[in-house]
């Protein structure tokens, strides 16, 4: 569970909104990243990214968790984020049929800064909420949650 001040794993600087659970040896690690640092390391658009990251050929199976071609083809999914690394030659032509391009690209750089920017605001929010409420200030912490409320709609949808 992302904390309300939890910093970007990679940059620490900006706020993570984004999880990333890699499974390794039976063992779930948890990695937390802005989404910035998440589109630039998971969903690179640019395919020159990977470029330095290559690793030795491995004969169709990802050397950190496993995973072969022939799986990878079978679900559609990858093991771990490696698996982009060391089966790119193989798996990109079904990226490109399933995504129509490299990366998922979402709606735009532009939307991914705004929901980062109420995402951080609504975490601001939620850790006023907890700081009033210690303090006993019920009227602050009830603006906070006004507040809160909102961001959840604009973030979720949910009603105001």
């Amino acid at each position: 569970m992302i904390t309300t001040r939890e910093l970007c794993c990679y940059c620490e600087k900006r706020s993570a909104t984004k999880a990333y659970e890699e499974v390794r040896g039976g063992k779930t690690q948890t990695n937390y990243y802005c989404l910035r640092c998440f589109e630039r390391l998971f969903l690179a658009q640019d395919e020159s990214f990977f470029d330095g990251l290559d690793k030795p050929t491995t004969n169709g199976v990802c050397l950190d968790c496993g995973l072969t071609v022939q799986e990878f083809l079978k679900t559609g999914l990858v093991g771990c984020a490696n698996c982009y690394r060391y089966l790119k030659k193989e798996i990109y032509p079904s990226i490109l049929k399933m995504q129509g391009d490299r990366a998922h690209c979402g709606k735009g750089s532009q939307l991914i800064e705004e929901r980062e920017r109420l995402v951080e605001k609504r975490n601001e929010a939620k850790r006023l909420v907890d700081v009033y409420l210690a303090e006993r200030n019920y009227d602050g912490a009830q603006e906070q949650m006004s507040e809160l409320k909102r961001l959840n709609a604009l973030l979720y949808g949910e009603g105001v």
